[in-house]
């Protein structure tokens, strides 16, 4: 059932983690057979959880005592373990990979989680075209900037920049991907807001010229994605 009065998303935002990133129609309870354009196989757990079109997950465990929002096109591989997290749109997430895992008190009597006082947890954030390799554990609280790259087995504790390539356990920072002189032309051009046969057809241009085609492409025909629950 859709909402009759539908949240836009930056309002869904605040409700799962606090901080707009893109905008979208909101919408609400379906059954998986209702929504083909999300691919869901041997999932747990989906309760709370809320997905924009076109979202893939495999064999994931997601814990539905938490909010979870997974964006447009973005996809986690088999294994993949997430808790109070939210994942932007085109995001690529591999397999084995733990986003939002608890913690355990350290400084008391036991480490033991049934005999110590439950801490509170803030929510794992990616932003945008997010590339986790496989075996990646994201702590709670960590956010991941646009166009951000982890190496798979990497253990990040600490928030990333955007474009930056890290690895390692503690991971840390290697490189940028790419020259830092476009990291704000390609921030401000929300491309991620644009339907996917656009940015298609522009597969084939250098990145310059794919940020020049897309400026010119008119706001108001951005793709207008709606969010599922489901039942």
């Amino acid at each position: 059932m859709l909402l009759s009065n539908p949240l836009i998303f930056d309002k869904l935002y605040y409700f799962l983690a606090e901080l707009p990133i893109i905008s979208s129609s909101f919408s609400t309870s379906i059954s998986l057979n209702d929504c083909q354009n999300i691919n869901v196989k041997k999932t747990k757990s989906l309760s709370n959880t809320y997905f924009e079109e076109s979202v893939r997950l495999n064999s994931s465990v997601l814990l539905g005592q938490y909010k979870t929002f997974i964006g447009a096109h973005s996809y986690v591989g088999e294994g993949g373990y997430l808790k109070q997290s939210f994942i932007g749109r085109y995001c690529s997430i591999g397999r084995r990979v733990t986003i939002g895992a608890g913690s355990h008190e350290m400084t008391n009597l036991t480490t033991y989680p049934g005999l110590s006082k439950k801490n509170p947890t803030n929510p794992v954030i990616l932003e945008n075209d997010v590339w986790v390799g496989d075996g990646v554990v994201i702590l709670p609280g960590v956010r991941v900037q646009t166009g951000a790259v982890i190496g798979a087995n990497s253990v990040v504790t600490k928030d990333v920049e955007a474009f930056s390539v890290i690895a390692g356990a503690p991971a840390r920072h290697i490189r940028y991907r790419i020259d830092p002189s476009l990291f704000d032309f390609i921030k401000t051009s929300n491309w991620w807001e644009y339907p996917k046969d656009i940015l298609s057809e522009t597969k084939n241009l250098e990145l310059i010229d794919r940020l020049h085609v897309l400026k010119a492409f008119p706001k108001e025909k951005y793709k207008k994605y709606r969010t599922y629950s489901l039942i």
